[in-house]
């Protein structure tokens, strides 16, 4: 609560002691001008939103209030909402004028105490939205667009190792990844969950390959709009609440950066609470951007693109001739279910015609719109249609007497981003890295996912539909991972430095994971050898120590972790022999060893993989197995036998776990000339036997 320009207290909405039902939405604070609570309801009008006023003094006063008509030009708005100052409902219904934000004139008020009681009343249940209440004593509203901001107060200061800024994925491993490494951290994210596109909120599963342990604790364990991605968030947080060295400012929103005198580089993120609209400053040495958006490098003045290269400019034989403004979209994906008995729902004039004839009772990824729109500028508008879009369909579908007792279970309000701002860095990656699998010699993540491209599927606005050419395992280098002029700014997320048809791969979380990790562990080394982001990349000696931090394998460096290992892939031909009906195997999430890998959908005594194990030493040898999960159904109890010195042992495995990691069989004993073997076996199984590479060891003597 703050006072006005014009004598007069101005009440954010975002602050509200008591919000009721009504949602607090942050997303589009840049446009709006603040956050603001949204009667988010699917229909049924939600639970007041309370809280008190301090006045100056008793008296007349005029009442203004921040909103907007979602929906213009129909006969009955769906945001409509009351204003109620102690019980008393204000004369106008608000939400059905202006178009756009504006402070509404709510009429005069008489109290008889400074301290009075101010309700939001949704009527609707249909997004509704309120700002701000401000109470005035002359004619004019506020002069601030916003009372989240008045009434400005000095900013309270925080110094950090390390500024990351946006908790999706990507932001949380580099946050984790970086504490891990001793640095002290500070996480600023807008929302009250972790998790961006993948948290309860708007419930995308993690695609692409994991790869790091880290990821694999952090990502979302749950497919598209999957209520379980609530658990993977419980987990998410904990994992961030317990790491002693970061410091989670949930609630907080960046809203600009302080740069130093010679521009060049970030001195501090400025943020605020998104409630009461309290400041802060936080400042480091190094700064990620993990927003999405790309908001740390834009008020930082990093380069960077938005839309479609030519496709001459980069040899790119997926992008258009012309560049142009065109990005991915944005979506809702959304379920329904039955209740235990009717419930109405319509008809709806004024979302009914955005569903352009489409019934439907759940939309998935497909449901997707703003792709020549302004994803940033023209986020609520792409949001509302969507809305629109979802009433409207399913408001259609329930005329159908099969839909009688169907009710909306999960409409998201945050939306579902794909791209927006790529900030570039010394190395842009593009559609030829994905497909040639370029060896970056500082690479730092790998990619698994199709170059994934949407397009409208013609008909209907919100429908898209995909090209996804799937390339296999390649890298993603360090260059790519920090701002080429704004000289300690990194970069995860879909905002790194791509093209939009080199982004088509690597936007998907498990990736962007990847790259959190990167930076995390870059950050480190950085301030540890007092780097900088572009020197590192140009020693050869820091990126392999870069590379030893992050683990596992990349273009010239073997896994450190498996020395004395022997590696047998299903593609080495002399020493993996197949009988049956297997299959080649390749898919958007990768977790196997090599190039790809089998897999046999129908078991049966004749279809069986036999791995000969090359032993140069006698000893005891510990037998290891991989193997990947997919979404087909991979068999709970497959049959796998070892054949050693000493007999054969028979093991099962569960092919549904572990997806990528390396499952230790047993410890065995073998001798050169004695045949070994380890053979994956399908009789019996219940699902897809997937044969990928086994590893040998020697551990010990006999």
């Amino acid at each position: 609560m703050r006072e006005t320009e014009h004598t007069g207290v101005s009440l954010p909405a975002a602050a509200f002691a008591c919000k009721g039902g009504w949602s607090l939405d942050t997303q589009f604070t840049e446009s709006v001008g603040s956050p603001y609570l949204l009667a988010h309801g699917l229909g049924v009008p939600v639970v007041d939103a309370q809280t008190e006023a301090a006045l100056p003094s008793a008296g007349r006063w005029r009442v203004w209030v921040r909103t907007r008509n979602w929906v213009p030009g129909v006969a009955d708005p769906p945001g409509r909402f009351r204003v109620l100052i102690d019980g008393r409902p204000l004369a106008p219904v608000f939400g059905v004028a202006p178009d756009a934000w504006e402070w509404v004139d709510g009429g005069v008020v008489e109290t008889a105490a400074t301290r009075v009681r101010v309700t939001l009343r949704d009527l609707t249940g249909f997004d509704g939205r309120c700002a701000g209440v401000a109470f005035m004593r002359g004619d004019r509203p506020p002069v601030s667009a916003a009372a989240w901001a008045d009434g400005e107060t000095d900013a309270r200061r925080h110094t950090f190792d390390l500024v990351v800024t946006g908790g999706g994925i990507a932001g949380t491993c580099a946050a984790l990844a970086a504490a891990r490494q001793g640095l002290k951290v500070a996480l600023l994210h807008d929302r009250p969950v972790l998790g961006g596109n993948a948290s309860q909120e708007i419930r995308v599963w993690c695609g692409g390959e994991a790869r790091h342990p880290l990821v694999r604790e952090v990502r979302n364990r749950f497919m598209n709009r999957e209520i379980g991605a609530a658990l993977s968030d419980r987990m998410r947080m904990r994992l961030v609440q317990d790491e002693t060295n970061v410091t989670l400012y949930g609630g907080w929103r960046a809203c600009g950066v302080e740069r130093t005198p010679e521009h060049d580089r970030i001195a501090a993120v400025t943020a605020r609470q998104t409630e009461t609209g309290e400041p802060a400053r936080f400042a480091a040495p190094l700064f990620v951007d993990a927003t999405g958006d790309g908001w740390i490098g834009y008020w930082a003045g990093a380069d960077y693109r938005m839309g479609r290269e030519a496709a001459a400019e980069f040899g790119e034989s997926m992008a258009p001739a012309e560049a142009d403004r065109m990005t991915l979209g944005c979506s809702l994906m959304w379920t329904s279910m039955a209740a235990n008995t009717e419930v109405p729902f319509g008809p709806l004039p004024w979302a009914e015609p955005a569903a352009q004839g489409v019934v439907a009772t759940q939309g998935e990824w497909n449901w997707e719109y703003g792709l020549d729109r302004d994803v940033i500028a023209e986020g609520e508008a792409i949001r509302d249609h969507l809305l629109r879009v979802i009433y409207g369909s399913f408001s259609l579908a329930k005329r159908d007497p099969q839909h009688a007792d169907r009710v909306l279970d999960f409409v998201p309000f945050n939306l579902g981003k794909r791209e927006s701002r790529r900030l570039l860095g010394d190395v842009i990656l593009t559609e030829n890295d994905v497909r040639d699998r370029t060896p970056f010699h500082d690479a730092v993540a790998t990619g698994t996912w199709s170059i994934d491209l949407h397009e409208r599927a013609g008909g209907a606005d919100f429908l898209t539909m995909c090209r996804q050419p799937l390339f296999g395992r390649y890298w993603i280098p360090w260059r790519a991972l920090y701002s080429r002029n704004v000289k300690n700014l990194l970069m995860a997320g879909r905002c790194f430095s791509a093209t939009h048809v080199g982004l088509g791969s690597p936007r998907v979380m498990n990736t962007t994971g990847q790259m959190g990790v990167a930076v995390g562990c870059a950050a480190a080394l950085c301030l540890r050898h007092a780097l900088e982001p572009q020197a590192l990349a140009a020693d050869p000696v820091r990126v392999a120590e870069l590379q030893a931090s992050i683990g596992g394998e990349f273009p010239g460096h073997p896994d450190p972790a498996q020395a004395g290992w022997t590696v047998i892939d299903d593609a080495d031909a002399e020493q993996v022999l197949f009988q049956g009906n297997w299959k080649q195997g390749l898919h958007e999430n990768g977790d196997h060893v090599g190039s790809g890998f089998r897999y046999a959908e129908q078991g049966g005594t004749d279809t069986w993989a036999a791995y000969t194990l090359p032993v140069r030493q006698a000893g005891m040898h510990c037998i290891r197995l991989t193997w990947n999960v997919y979404w087909d159904g991979r068999a709970r109890a497959v049959p796998v036998s070892i054949r050693h010195a000493r007999g054969t042992l028979r093991v099962t495995v569960d092919m549904r776990q572990g997806s990528g990691l390396w499952h230790d069989l047993a410890t065995v004993a073998l001798i050169p000339g004695i045949p070994a073997e380890v053979r994956i076996e399908t009789e019996g199984t219940d699902g897809v036997v997937v044969a990928d590479a086994v590893a040998i060891e020697r551990i010990g003597d006999t």
